[in-house]
């Protein structure tokens, strides 16, 4: 433990009664997992207040923290639903709780919490569980005629959530996964062949778009409102 760790009060209050039960400094450092030298430190305090009561942290020099402990929960909050948001935005979103702390004191407010700010990555459209499966798909797959696969009715089915934000940046906390949906920018590219059927839906309202194509590809880009959307494709060869 390092030199400067800031014991908890309850911490404390175990160091001595451990002490007060007959325990060695060394037994003490071992079962509690602090250095020799806060044990040490504690007691002698505890010895020469000359009462019974445990000993507390020595007020610093220097004004009042501004932030308090519903401060941090409120902003740790804010970030796990919304890690996209800026120091300034959190500000101006609480102003009777942070209304009269400065904006760079939000900001050091959440690195202590353990958030950095990053570049919004862009998601591989491709992840190596993808190319297994199609590696898969077409050793099974490749030994079918061009008869059979005219039978196939192609289909696929996903949720996906559009934001409005690319190349914002984000607030990730340490360890997490740089390709969480909540830390990456929205870009999506399809490619379809001959006719399609394309059916959006989200929960006030549904679009159909549907095209025919007598080339061999079509390119397509979709544009809609930030939101989460329901994304049914269903693909077939026309004759």
């Amino acid at each position: 433990m390092g030199k400067n760790t800031h014991l908890a009060q309850d911490k404390i209050a175990q160091i001595i009664a451990l002490r007060e039960s007959g325990l060695q400094t060394k037994d003490i450092v071992a079962q509690l997992g602090v250095s020799e030298r806060s044990v040490r430190h504690w007691v002698a305090r505890f010895n020469q207040q000359g009462s019974r009561d445990t000993p507390t942290h020595e007020r610093r020099p220097g004004p009042s923290k501004k932030t308090s402990d519903r401060c941090r929960n409120i902003v740790k909050r804010v970030l796990e639903s919304n890690p996209r948001i800026s120091a300034r935005n959190i500000k101006e979103e609480n102003p009777r709780l942070l209304g009269d702390i400065s904006v760079r004191t939000v900001s050091c407010l959440i690195a202590k919490l353990g958030y950095s700010n990053h570049r919004t990555v862009k998601k591989p459209l491709l992840t190596c569980r993808h190319k297994v499966n199609r590696v898969q798909f077409a050793r099974k797959y490749g030994v079918w005629d061009e008869e059979k696969w005219l039978t196939v009715l192609w289909s696929d089915e996903s949720i996906f959530t559009l934001t409005c934000n690319r190349d914002r940046n984000v607030y990730k906390p340490r360890g997490s996964d740089p390709l969480d949906p909540r830390y990456t920018c929205a870009m999506a590219v399809e490619e379809w062949k001959h006719k399609f059927n394309i059916v959006v839906k989200d929960n006030t309202q549904a679009k159909r778009i549907t095209r025919r194509r007598r080339s061999s590809r079509v390119a397509m880009s979709l544009h809609f409102p930030c939101g989460r959307y329901h994304l049914s494709f269903i693909f077939w060869y026309s004759m």
